[in-house]
This record gives structure tokens, C-alpha cells and sequence, in this order.
């Protein structure tokens, strides 16, 4: 069985117009094509073809800001669990086929470097996992992280203990409550 970290070398026709974008940001970030494009199809492959299922759509982060500005906290709750409840849950069962700890993480993985939310770290020990997830959309986007979050695994029966700043999430998840 083939390791899926390996490469393969394949060559595609892709236009003059985006192999000249293409080389012109990858000089910007002092990367190769090659990388670049990697980076291209991880995206596509461990992100866009998942959000598909659930429309997702891009907007600036400033917008998504504006948003949870304008709406009152008990609604972005709401929104929250509900979210966790059910896209969160399609997304993770389309890209893993099962709703775990392990699945659950990833995802929030993937939102973090594909979905560009929040900056994901995490710290594990043999007594707990801490995953803290730093964002600029203010105490009203921790809220709506927190209760996504809670939510998600609530579905597994993880009771996560969540720390909400101004611009962050922390959530301890005790190994021996797995």
C-alpha cells in the first residue's frame, strides 16, 4: 500500500496566463511552482471538495466580523449549535466517515488552514489535549467557535472545559474522560 505522503510526478496543460500567476506568487512567498500547486491541490483535496456539500462560501473575515457585531449573542448560540450539530457533522461524515475525536480534530484543522477562521495550536500531554484556537472576530466569535465546538462533541459525548477570550478559545479535553 502506497504511503500518501509520497509524490508522484505527473505533468498537466495548464494556461500560459496562470503559470505566469503561478511563478509570480511563488516568488512573492519565496516558494517553488511546484510547492504552490501542491498547496493548491491540498486545498482542493482536503477542503473545497467537502465545503461543496455544504455551499460553503467565501467572504472577508472583516464581514463575518460585521455580522457577529449586529447579532445578539443569544442568537449567535443558536446559530452556533446548530451548525455544530448539523454541517459540522455532514462535513466530517462526507470527508471521514465517522464522527470522532481524531475526525472532529482534524476538522478543525482544516478550518484553520483552509478555512482561514482561526490559528489552531495544540498541546498534548497524557493527561489532556489543550487545542487553543486564536481568531480576530472578537469575544462574539469565541462564542460562536465555543458553542460549534461544544456542540460537534456533544454528538460524542466529549465534554470538552472551554476558556472564551476576546480573541480566543481553549479547550481542555481530559484523556481520562475519553
Amino acid at each position: 500500500m502506497s504511503n500518501p505522503e509520497e509524490t508522484i510526478t505527473r505533468s498537466f496543460r495548464i494556461s500560459e496566463h496562470s503559470f505566469r500567476i503561478l511563478r509570480e506568487d511563488a516568488e512573492r512567498q519565496n516558494i517553488s511552482v511546484n510547492t504552490l500547486v501542491n498547496q493548491i491541490l491540498n486545498l482542493y483535496v482536503n477542503f473545497e471538495r467537502y465545503a461543496k456539500t455544504t455551499h460553503m462560501i467565501k467572504l472577508p473575515s472583516q464581514l463575518l466580523k460585521s455580522l457577529l457585531d449586529a447579532i445578539q449573542e443569544s442568537m449567535i448560540i443558536k446559530i452556533a449549535q446548530h451548525l455544530g450539530e448539523n454541517i459540522a457533522e455532514s462535513i466530517i461524515l462526507v470527508k471521514s466517515g465517522t464522527l470522532s475525536l481524531e475526525s472532529i480534530i482534524t476538522h478543525l484543522k482544516d478550518l484553520s488552514i483552509y478555512g482561514y477562521l482561526f490559528e489552531y495550536n495544540e498541546i498534548t500531554t497524557p493527561q489532556k489535549i489543550t487545542i487553543s484556537l486564536v481568531h480576530q472576530f472578537g469575544l462574539r466569535g469565541s462564542l460562536l467557535f465555543a458553542h460549534y465546538i461544544q456542540s460537534v462533541f456533544k454528538r460524542i459525548n466529549i465534554q470538552p472545559y472551554f476558556n472564551i477570550t476576546e480573541n480566543a478559545v481553549t479547550l481542555e479535553i481530559m484523556r481520562e474522560r475519553l
